[in-house]
Formats: C-alpha cells, sequence, structure tokens
C-alpha cells in the first residue's frame, strides 16, 4: 500500500523479491514495518470510529434509563479492554520489569 495521507491508501504494483539474502531481509523488515503501521492506523480509525458512536448515541438518549443503560455498556466495555491489556505479554513484561521500583516505592 502506498499511503501518502491519513485519509489516501492506494494499492502498489508487486515487484519480484530481491535474489541477494542482505535485500531480502531488508525488505522482510519494510513489509514488517508497513504492516505495523498499518495495524496502528487501523487501530486509530477504531478508535475514532467508536468515539463518533458514542457522541451520536448521546443525542438519541430520551430517558435518563436509556442513558444508564448505555453508561453501564461503557463500563463494561473499558472493564473488558482493561483484561485485555492485562493479558498481553507487553503487559506482563512491563510489570515484572517495573516491579522492583514499585517495591521500593511503597517501602
Amino acid at each position: 500500500m502506498d499511503c501518502n495521507s491519513s485519509t489516501e491508501c492506494r494499492p502498489v504494483r508487486p515487484q519480484p523479491l530481491p535474489l541477494d539474502r542482505e535485500e531480502l531481509e531488508i525488505e522482510l523488515f519494510r513489509s514488517r514495518d508497513e504492516f505495523i503501521a498499518l495495524r496502528a492506523r487501523l487501530a486509530q480509525s477504531e478508535i475514532e470510529v467508536k468515539r463518533l458512536r458514542e457522541s451520536a448515541a448521546l443525542k438519541y438518549f430520551t430517558s435518563p434509563t436509556e442513558h444508564l443503560d448505555y453508561l453501564e455498556g461503557l463500563v463494561k466495555d473499558l472493564e473488558f479492554q482493561i483484561l485485555e491489556l492485562k493479558k498481553s505479554t507487553t503487559w506482563r513484561i512491563g510489570r515484572f520489569i517495573m516491579s522492583p521500583i514499585r517495591l521500593l516505592k511503597r517501602g
């Protein structure tokens, strides 16, 4: 994908893979970086869509009960996201690495 701006992505014509091992590794790293960037852009887009849906939903509540139901659903969603975050390898590694500092601050 060729992405010049945050709103414009165009497919690119596939190119033959290089034959040299070093060039193949460079292409692999380039592809991996592009994949990570696209995942980040997708996550940003999902957040934006969610934000727009939430702001639109707030305009259509007709009763306090509906608003309360919406807020309870929002809390459940946030709690789920926190649980998923805490299950991640990155969270666990960071928690392990930072545990001595946390212990020093407490004691």
